[in-house]
């Protein structure tokens, strides 16, 4: 009902604003453009609200990727969506019963849960909660989507050609998946690494100064 009355009200003021007061076409006209303005603009809502529905079932349903409110708090909010994440995995690894691709996801979940772990650190700066936050925005709906197909593969039981060739890639993927979890959890730890390193030389600059070490 909104999506009809809205048209309708652009229509009728794309009729009054533009044609009536801007063009001098003929009485007869104006109905026919009247149309053509409703007819227009119901092909543009049309298609916006299409390329919304798509867009949204792209990802999987139930699992919520949506970007942080303004005022919540990022640190918190990630924690608990990583939580969602964990979630999934295990999820989905009870309903692959490939063993390969299962010891991956079940190391997978262990690295998101020592990610979770190292959120409630401090020394965790807002610039590496931002990069975690936007890692997991990027490539776990892809994940998902991935496991998801494949898991419907192996459960339809599908015995040819394409079927055997989605498996192998999903397979060969999956460590390389986990590497990419492992180089982000090293990363959460990269300032901290930086600070270890820069509090050694000062005190080894301070010990050597002292007359207590040799450098």
């Amino acid at each position: 009902m909104l999506f009809v009355l809205g048209v309708a009200a652009v229509g009728l003021c794309l009729y009054f604003v533009i044609v009536r007061n801007i063009f001098g076409l003929q009485e007869f006209m104006y109905g026919f453009v009247l149309v053509l303005s409703l007819v227009m603009c119901a092909l543009v809502v049309y298609l916006l609200t299409f390329l919304l529905i798509k867009l949204k079932k792209s990802q999987p349903e139930g699992f919520d990727f949506g970007m942080f409110g303004a005022g919540e708090d990022k640190t918190v909010g990630l924690e608990g969506r990583i939580g969602v994440c964990v979630a999934e995995i295990r999820r989905l690894n009870d309903q692959i019963a490939d063993d390969g691709i299962s010891g991956e996801l079940a190391q997978i979940e262990e690295i998101m849960k020592k990610m979770q772990q190292q959120l409630k650190d401090d020394t965790i700066t807002a610039k590496r909660t931002l990069q975690l936050s936007e890692f997991f925005e990027y490539y776990m709906p892809l994940i998902v989507k991935i496991l998801e197909s494949y898991k419907r593969i192996e459960t339809s039981e599908l015995k040819g050609e394409n079927a055997a060739q989605t498996q192998a890639q999903v397979s060969k993927i999956m460590p390389v998946i986990k590497t990419a979890f492992e180089k982000e959890l090293d990363n959460m730890f990269t300032d901290e690494m930086i600070d270890i390193t820069t509090d050694v030389e000062v005190l080894k600059s301070m010990l050597s100064k002292d007359g207590l070490i040799d450098v």
